[in-house]
């Protein structure tokens, strides 16, 4: 019984690092997307200021967080 409870204490913290460091991957992955989305869409309309980009941005910010907040 003590083997068991010795791996959990090892794989537990290796599984909170991967958690959040997939979280993090997650993160940039829609930044970037968005960043990328935004630049395009801005490009099209020949838009001086960058709304949809920023826009896009923020968006994506707002999920990701809200996706966090509900995973802990």
């Amino acid at each position: 019984m003590s083997k068991q409870t010795n791996r959990n204490k090892i794989t537990n913290p290796l599984k909170q690092y991967a958690r959040y460091s997939g979280i993090a991957f997650q993160m940039m992955a829609a930044m970037s997307l968005s960043a990328w989305l935004g630049l395009k869409t801005d490009e099209l309309l020949g838009l001086r200021f960058p709304v949809f980009t920023l826009t896009f941005i923020i968006v994506a910010m707002c999920l990701v967080f809200y996706k966090i907040v509900r995973s802990v």
